[in-house]
């Protein structure tokens, strides 16, 4: 059995991939398996994979013959592992030499369900690297419940994964990471950090996660609702509810009053903040207290008038 199991889903990335499989490959610890998802990449990516397989008899690829996206790749590369522990890098990002060997030591020190790294952005500009905008380690080594998003940063326990049937969802091609985070920590009971070791996320202008397109955002709204059913559904705390409802809130009030986007994915989503709002456990405690810091930081006066009025019409309606 490999000490850990790195799952790579591929699509039309054969710019970074090579960059991608050297750092994953060149691990110190030698003793992992890698399984590669190619989601019928349209360019080089398949040949390269093919490249690699044949010098490390340790990459195994899995090849899609259609376009399944990325949760349904990470998905079936889960479903072919058979390491202690469960890792993740995006084929367009990578990862420090000794990411996999300083986590799963750690790992097997305090036999904690997730071990997870830092991160660091990557920019298009030429050897730029630079520290995210917001790290939560420092939150989560006080509450897991923080641990609701930057998914790749960790390993997880084979086992804590497969009992607890925590997958990626399919058919939801954008906010499917914070998915799979969220529904991980609804389980945990332990998670450990480790500060000194990196993964690379790449900032890239064409990427899923940067576009602006529609079908984009209603998937990103279907995940929304889909991970808040789940929270009201799941016996979690009232601290870590709060901070799952809070983040949820956050994401979703980026979409409501939004100019640049359609008058549907703006009435969508003011409809998903009131059904949220009304279903919420904790309304006068979590809903009234995001509800008015809300109120409070709007800087932009017609956006700020308009969420006033929205929130005091939900706000009539809570019993």
């Amino acid at each position: 059995m490999p000490k850990v199991s790195v799952i790579i889903p591929v699509f039309n990335t054969e710019r970074f991939l090579r960059e991608c499989l050297d750092s994953v490959c060149n691990q110190t610890l030698s003793d992992i398996e890698i399984i590669c998802v190619n989601d019928a990449s349209q360019d080089n990516s398949l040949e390269i994979l093919k490249e690699y397989s044949s010098k490390d008899k340790r990459i195994k690829i899995i090849n899609f013959t259609e376009n399944r996206g990325v949760s349904v790749a990470r998905n079936a590369g889960m479903a072919a592992s058979s390491g202690e522990y469960l890792g993740f890098v995006d084929s367009d990002d990578y990862i420090s030499v000794d990411f996999y060997e300083c986590l799963y030591q750690r790992g097997v020190q305090t036999n904690s369900d997730a071990i997870k790294g830092k991160i660091k952005i990557v920019s298009e500009r030429p050897n730029y690297i630079k520290d995210v905008f917001y790290d939560i380690n420092d939150d989560v080594k006080k509450d897991f419940s923080y641990f609701y998003h930057s998914f790749a940063s960790a390993i997880y326990n084979a086992d804590f994964v497969k009992n607890n049937k925590i997958y990626f969802p399919e058919g939801i091609n954008n906010f499917e990471d914070p998915y799979f985070s969220i529904t991980a920590g609804f389980y945990y009971t332990k998670v450990e950090i480790a500060s000194n070791v990196y993964y690379y996320y790449r900032e890239r202008v064409d990427s899923i996660s940067n576009l602006v397109e529609e079908s984009q955002i209603e998937a990103l709204l279907l995940s929304i609702s889909a991970i808040y059913k789940r929270l009201n559904y799941m016996n979690v705390r009232k601290k870590h509810y709060a901070v799952v409802a809070a983040f949820l809130f956050k994401i979703l009030k980026t979409y409501i009053f939004n100019g640049v986007l359609s008058e549907g994915i703006n009435l969508n989503a003011i409809n998903l903040f009131s059904d949220m709002v009304l279903s919420c456990k904790y309304k006068n405690d979590v809903v009234q207290s995001y509800i008015y810091l809300s109120r409070k930081e709007e800087n932009k006066l017609y956006q700020k008038k308009l969420f006033c009025e929205l929130t005091d019409s939900i706000k009539g309606k809570i019993k």
